[in-house]
């Protein structure tokens, strides 16, 4: 039994010797390959704005594999409570209806962060949720988060 280490091309040599003096050896490649582990986490600037007031999500993208993550994307939705204004970060984002998509990292190497910042508005009072989606190549579904912002009217 072996445990890689390391990615990338290895060789295994085995020896055998029986109590009769037979003797073998024999070598073979293997191939072991990294792995791409994306997490992330979502911080707001403030947890409660009146209607017509605005908050940050810091959105940050961290790589915890041994393999880059390819095609690496940071997508936000919102309800209708909230309008996003604007966001920048390690892609251009562009605005949308409900949300906001951001350009794809084309590779995010092992170890490697990448942070995105969404500003946004309140519309209507409530406890209202920005849903926050990251894919990859790699990733089969979208890793999902929501983050709560309490949207009240300043009386």
């Amino acid at each position: 039994t072996a445990l890689p280490v390391e990615a990338g091309e290895h060789k295994l040599q085995v020896a055998t010797r029986a109590e009769q003096g037979l003797e073998d050896r024999t070598e073979t490649s293997i191939k072991v390959e990294g792995l791409a582990v994306l997490s992330f986490e979502v911080k707001a600037a403030d947890g409660a704005v009146p209607i017509g007031g605005e908050t940050t999500y810091d959105v940050t993208v961290v790589n915890q594999g041994s393999k880059a993550a390819a095609n690496v994307q940071v997508q936000v939705a919102v309800p209708e409570g909230l309008r996003v204004l604007t966001g920048d970060g390690a892609t251009q984002g562009v605005a949308q209806q409900q949300g906001m998509s951001f350009a794809p990292i084309p590779q995010l190497a092992p170890k490697a962060e990448a942070k995105f910042r969404i500003q946004v508005q309140g519309l209507k009072a409530g406890d209202q949720r920005a849903k926050i989606m990251v894919t990859a190549d790699e990733v089969q579904a979208p890793i999902t988060k929501e983050q709560s912002t309490q949207v009240y009217a300043d009386q």
